[in-house]
């Protein structure tokens, strides 16, 4: 149960860091983690991004 909420934990910080980047490269990602980006994004009010 404690590596299931660690690796939650790490995927949860990855989206916060990505969602600070300008450019969010979408060959990297499945469409569920692109959502969660963009989510992060507009729940911080970054409304400026680049999806490549």
């Amino acid at each position: 149960k404690l590596n299931i909420q660690n690796e939650k934990y790490r995927i949860i910080e990855k989206i916060h860091h990505e969602s600070q980047l300008s450019v969010i490269d979408v060959d990297e990602h499945d469409k569920y983690y692109i959502e969660k980006i963009l989510d992060e994004k507009i729940r911080y009010h970054q409304k400026y991004y680049l999806i490549k």
